[in-house]
């Protein structure tokens, strides 16, 4: 089903990366797939309503997105919600990218919780994009964003943590079209706290930016033993799919797009 293979076709063109939800999309949700220089025809497209009802078949899916930030800054679901009428949950931890999440994305689900694999309480420090759980980080992800950080050890907070399988039991959730997860440096602590037998998710998008590569090869073990196959990496996210879970989600936009 996925004629479409490796970095090396959606690698960088001309320095411009097509965006996360540009890509799945184009790659993953439309019938048929498309080329890479449409993508960059809609990128570059003033009236993105024109290029999304242009080239794309309008259905309804479910989101989850954990580190939603604000709802609209590097957000992957917004296209989603706002042109095809997905819905889904809005996961951020950070009370002041909580606040603006709520105002920004009323029509979603949102969730003010970091994800472990306990229910409790996490440090935090940070805020806005470079904010993250204390004992996640690697000492090379510290350093990264250390300018952005008010007093590192001095202005730490806790928030409240949960398993995202806790979370989807909670909100009746057993199937997701899309996950986004972008977590500074927790994916691995997500993806471990997901019941993969309680739950069908069909595209998994995770970033794994090197920072710890034992995390990262962590997080590509977890998802090869559930069956999940890598696709191909940008920057630092990489796409990894369910190619039964997938081929229901195509399915579904297939009959939503034949009804309209």
């Amino acid at each position: 089903m996925l004629n479409i293979t490796g970095m090396e076709y959606y690698g960088q063109r001309n320095g411009r990366y097509p965006s996360p939800d540009q890509i799945l999309l184009h790659r993953y949700f439309r019938v048929p797939p498309c080329s890479y220089q449409q993508i960059l025809d809609w990128q570059a497209s003033e009236n993105k309503q024109y290029s999304y009802d242009r080239y794309y078949y309008r259905t309804q899916g479910i989101f989850v997105e954990l580190g939603a930030l604000d709802g609209l800054l590097y957000s992957n679901t917004l296209a989603f919600e706002r042109f095809f009428n997905w819905t889904g949950l809005l996961i951020e931890p950070v009370p002041s990218n909580y606040v603006k999440l709520v105002q920004n994305r009323p029509q979603a689900t949102t969730v003010h919780s970091a994800v472990c694999n306990h229910t409790g309480k996490m440090e935090f420090v940070g805020s806005g994009a470079t904010a993250g759980a204390t004992e996640n980080m690697s000492a090379k992800h510290r350093r990264k964003f250390q300018s952005n950080w008010d007093f590192f050890h001095r202005n730490q907070y806790a928030v409240s943590c949960e398993p995202l399988a806790s979370i989807f039991q909670r909100h009746g959730i057993d199937h997701v079209d899309f996950l986004s997860v972008d977590v500074e440096g927790a994916e691995w602590t997500v993806l471990e706290s997901i019941s993969f037998s309680q739950v069908n998710i069909a595209v998994i998008v995770v970033e794994l930016d090197g920072t710890n590569t034992t995390k990262d090869e962590n997080c590509r073990q977890l998802l090869r033993k559930h069956a999940y196959q890598f696709d191909f990496r940008i920057a630092a996210n990489e796409y990894w799919y369910h190619p039964t879970y997938l081929k229901h989600s195509m399915l579904q936009a297939f009959t939503s797009a034949t009804k309209s």
